[in-house]
Order: structure tokens, then C-alpha cells, then sequence
């Protein structure tokens, strides 16, 4: 009897949870093959990062004024980080509102790395991120970059490539890439590790992720 009532709830299980795999991996696909998509650049998003060197800028200069200008750069000079060039989309549009709101609210020195204070971002922090933005009226499918971390010393930035269906605010996928900073000033030095990650997205990453959802 006990054995038949497991067999029961296991199956139950398959049964409702195939048709959510199904949509998740067609949600999947669609982000990383569909060039007919538009798309949202809803900004770079600092909230959780911590920083190994600031370059010769104080925390809180580079939380007020540093990443604002990131972000604003970014929207600035549409015809250099062309997002849907890269990301091999359709057209995309800018609306970094709720990533500019999520910015305001750091803590200059919580972004000072020590051994202590870095951490990983798992995926219940990023989905508590997201979950802050206020998509209302949204509609489509968004790409933010959200930063762990950004290191003088190693040449790189840490950031998690999210695809967030709006205006529900559910993650389609969320993935950990790379960008190495380089420029002149404090602003394009980092605001480059946005233009190198999207160099590298088709070589580098496209490839890795079809192939691990075993999308031909």
C-alpha cells in the first residue's frame, strides 16, 4: 500500500511539473534563438556588488555618480552597446527606471570587498532583486546585468546575464558572465565591462548555453 502511494505522488509530480519544464525550456529557446525578438535593456544593476578597487574614487562617489553615468552612457551610445546586435535580437528599447530606483538604494560601504563582506549571488538573491523592479505596464521580455563583483586586480567583473519576463517579473534565465574593464576615467573603465561581455556573448557564451538546454 505504502509503495503504491508513492508511485501515486510520484507520478502526480511528473505529471504537473512536465508541462512547467516544457514552458520554461520554450521560454529558454526563445531568449537564445529567436531573432525576431525585441527586447528591453533594463540597465545595469549595482544593488548587490562589491568592488575589490575603486580606482581612486570614493564608495560613495562611485554609488551617486559613477554608476548612474554607467547606465547613462550605456543609453547614451545606443549605436555602440546595441544590445539587440549582440544579443542577435530584432530591436531593442531602453527603461532603466527600476534598475536606476534599485541602484539608490546601496550602501556605499557595503560595497567595499573584503573576504567577509563578498558573496555569491544564488539565484533567490537575483530573483529578489528582480522582484523589486516595478514593471508595471511593461510588456515583453527584459535584459539586466547584475553585478557580484568588479576587481582592479583580476581585470574583471562578475555579472549575471538575467532575461526577466515582463511585466510579471518571472527570471526566464539567469546566467554568470564576465566583462573586463579597460578606458580612460572611472566611468568607461567599468562601463566597458558591459561592452566586453557583449563581444564575447556569441562566441563565447550562445554556444555553452545551447548547448547545455540542447538547443540545436
Amino acid at each position: 500500500m505504502k509503495q503504491n502511494l508513492i508511485l501515486a505522488v510520484a507520478f502526480t509530480m511528473v505529471l504537473f511539473s512536465t508541462p512547467i519544464a516544457a514552458q520554461n525550456n520554450d521560454a529558454i529557446k526563445a531568449v537564445l534563438t529567436n531573432n525576431d525578438m525585441a527586447i528591453t535593456w533594463l540597465g545595469a544593476d549595482f544593488s548587490h556588488a562589491t568592488i575589490e578597487d575603486f580606482c581612486g574614487c570614493e564608495p560613495a562617489q562611485f554609488a551617486q555618480q559613477i554608476i548612474p553615468s554607467i547606465n547613462e552612457v550605456v543609453v547614451k551610445e545606443a549605436s555602440k552597446y546595441d544590445f539587440a546586435k549582440f544579443l542577435q535580437k530584432s530591436d531593442f528599447i531602453s527603461d532603466i527606471t527600476s534598475v536606476t530606483k534599485s541602484n539608490e538604494s546601496i550602501d556605499p560601504n557595503a560595497m567595499v570587498r573584503t573576504e567577509a563582506t563578498h558573496k555569491t549571488l544564488d539565484k533567490a538573491t537575483i530573483a529578489k532583486i528582480v522582484a523589486s523592479y516595478d514593471l508595471t505596464g511593461k510588456k515583453g521580455v527584459g535584459v539586466v546585468l547584475i553585478y557580484e563583483s568588479l576587481s582592479k586586480r583580476n581585470l574583471k567583473a562578475i555579472m549575471y546575464l538575467t532575461y526577466v519576463q515582463m511585466p510579471e517579473g518571472k527570471i526566464i534565465l539567469s546566467k554568470q558572465v564576465e566583462g573586463k574593464p579597460g578606458g580612460f576615467g572611472v566611468r568607461n573603465y567599468w562601463a566597458a565591462t558591459i561592452y566586453s561581455f557583449l563581444k564575447e556573448y556569441k562566441g563565447e557564451y550562445l554556444r555553452s548555453w545551447k548547448s547545455e538546454y540542447g538547443i540545436n
